[in-house]
């Protein structure tokens, strides 16, 4: 299929360059994944269960 032409122009129409990628890496971030990270960071913060008093794993990496 030809590229779509102006009909007053005879070359072809260049492309818009792409747009920038986002600056911040939480961008694309659904609010479960937030809600996740958030959950870890705050048992990472508590650092014992409150209910057993017991100390938490370190979290994988």
């Amino acid at each position: 299929m030809a590229p779509p032409r102006h009909p007053h122009r005879a070359r072809a129409s260049l492309q818009h360059p792409a747009a920038p990628g986002p600056k911040s890496p939480g961008a694309g971030l659904t609010l479960y994944a937030a809600l996740r990270l958030l959950q870890r960071l705050l048992v990472v913060m508590a650092g014992a269960c409150h209910t057993c008093n017991r100390p938490f794993p370190d979290p994988p990496t």
